[in-house]
């Protein structure tokens, strides 16, 4: 409801967001569910199914989401993530049911499985790279250089407007953050054609090798993963198909909290800290003017009580690496046995 009724939603919706009684309420929701449905296997569908559908409204879909003012679509989208937590304990047991059940991920790589000694590591991705305001992506460099920390930024090859872009770009690469390919413009790319898929994707590995050709070279193994994150999250069967061709590997993320649709940064802080397993991959978006601003105040306050646990920040080339090796060092095992 838009008018006189606005602020009214809003508190209303505000004030359940951050409920006890109401997140009790969304978790017993299963509960309710027909006796037929009761199964962990099913119930778990369901579950899904239910967030999936939540989250669609949420973030823009159908549903009349366009209809609500923003505050209130931050705090359903904070009830639907307080609700994923209490169903699910973490976002593995999505990305295992999509693996499983929808063909188009079964390449996809949600999170890292590691052997005991490295299962501290975890990778944080930064979307929607770099920020079209190059004043807030330096600040972001600032906030991970403070705090010693390599990241994988997914690059949107449109975004580089400027000599500034530029020169932002090849500090990142000299700090030793990984580039990877997340398209020429941020929208869905699941409904392009093979060839426009094809094209944009050639397009923006480009730009991102115009930056990165210099650790390439200094790169001797020559065994730097060529990583992809699908707009949206959004894949086909033609984009599968043609990451196979061009040797990419698709990732998406296991701890994530829709920053797009919430500005609260504490939420943030803390779900991410919840959601952090040891071979996770956490999922942040660029700050941007007026959008995701929050992201400088996430990452400043998140990386210290991440590393306060124990948990050390690498980039997907990092940790893909090691799982890697400790999968090869399992199948050698096997194999003498």
């Amino acid at each position: 409801r838009e008018g006189a009724g606005g602020s009214t939603l809003d508190s209303t919706l505000d004030a359940a967001a951050s409920s006890d009684s109401f997140r009790f309420q969304l978790a017993s929701l299963p509960m309710l569910l027909p006796e037929a449905l009761s199964t962990p296997a099913s119930a778990a569908v369901v579950v899904a199914v239910l967030a999936l559908v939540a989250l669609r409204f949420v973030c823009g879909g159908d549903f009349g989401a366009s209809s609500l003012r923003r505050r209130s679509r931050s705090a359903l989208a904070k009830a639907v993530v307080r609700w994923s937590l209490c169903c699910c304990s973490s976002g593995r047991l999505v990305g295992r049911l999509v693996r499983r059940w929808c063909s188009v991920y079964r390449d996809t790589i949600f999170f890292y499985e590691l052997r005991e000694g490295r299962n501290k590591m975890v990778a944080l991705t930064i979307d929607d790279a770099p920020s079209r305001d190059s004043e807030l992506f330096s600040k972001l460099l600032d906030i991970l250089h403070r705090n010693s920390v390599q990241a994988t930024f997914f690059i949107i090859s449109s975004h580089i407007k400027s000599k500034k872009h530029e020169e932002l770009l090849r500090r990142a690469v000299r700090d030793g953050h990984l580039l990877a390919n997340h398209m020429v413009v941020d929208e869905a790319t699941h409904r392009y054609s093979e060839s426009d898929f094809s094209h944009h994707l050639l397009t923006c590995q480009q730009a991102i090798e115009k930056f990165q050709a210099a650790a390439a070279n200094d790169n001797s193994s020559g065994s730097e993963v060529k990583f992809f994150r699908a707009p949206h999250a959004r894949m086909s069967s033609g984009m599968r198909k043609i990451l196979n061709q061009n040797g990419y590997t698709s990732v998406l993320a296991d701890a994530y909290t829709f920053d797009p649709a919430i500005e609260d940064a504490k939420f943030h802080k803390e779900k991410l800290l919840e959601l952090t397993n040891p071979g996770s991959i956490l999922l942040v978006h660029s700050p941007e003017r007026n959008l995701r601003v929050q992201s400088l105040e996430i990452l400043d306050g998140l990386i210290p009580k991440l590393k306060q646990r124990g948990f050390k920040l690498v980039t997907l080339q990092t940790m893909h690496t090691a799982a890697a090796a400790d999968s090869k060092r399992f199948r050698e095992r096997a194999a003498r046995t």
